[in-house]
């Protein structure tokens, strides 16, 4: 939520203008109001935007989750609306075993991006680990609702049924 002065220069062009000449000013009151990346302040391209990510995932294919990391966190600061930036930065953290941090980035893919399978199967994952079976059931339940009809999605729902089929066995056998 934008304060007092900030709604004043939102809904003000001219204060936005007095304070250096427009272009800027124009910018940070896009990124406040969510029209604009903090690439798109900075003036880094999408060229060049694209071309971390390369880097980034090439460490993320060679193991190198560290180094990919770092590359997919400066891609979600710097373009915060992009699904697949949160959703590499997950997968590099679930990777290192930070689990919380992937469930959190997990989710924040899955909100710009709400019909991809892959993002609440890898989020059941960690939840599994995580001791949050509910939780896990829910997103699993998710992952074969997105699947369903699609034949192209069919590994994402056979992985999703197994580990919900698991997951319901050692509920029932813990629960008896």
């Amino acid at each position: 939520m934008a304060s007092g002065v900030e709604q004043d220069l939102l809904s003000d062009p001219e204060a936005a203008d007095a304070i250096d000449g427009g272009a800027s000013s124009h910018l940070a009151l896009d990124l406040m109001a969510g029209r604009a990346t903090l690439g798109d302040v900075v003036g880094i391209t999408d060229e060049e935007l694209e071309a971390l990510y390369a880097l980034g995932y090439r460490y993320y294919c060679c193991g190198k989750y560290e180094h990919a990391l770092s590359f997919f966190r400066f891609l979600c600061l710097h373009r915060h609306t992009d699904a697949r930036s949160w959703l590499s930065l997950a997968a590099a953290s679930q990777m290192l075993e930070d689990t919380e941090g992937a469930v959190q980035a997990y989710r924040l893919a899955a909100l710009l991006n709400s019909e991809d399978p892959q993002i609440p199967l890898r989020a059941a994952e960690c939840l599994v680990k995580l001791g949050r079976p509910a939780a896990a059931i829910v997103a699993l339940g998710d992952v074969l609702t997105l699947s369903a009809g699609n034949p192209e999605l069919n590994t994402f729902a056979w992985r999703a049924q197994r580990m919900l089929d698991r997951l319901k066995t050692e509920r029932n056998s813990n629960g008896a």
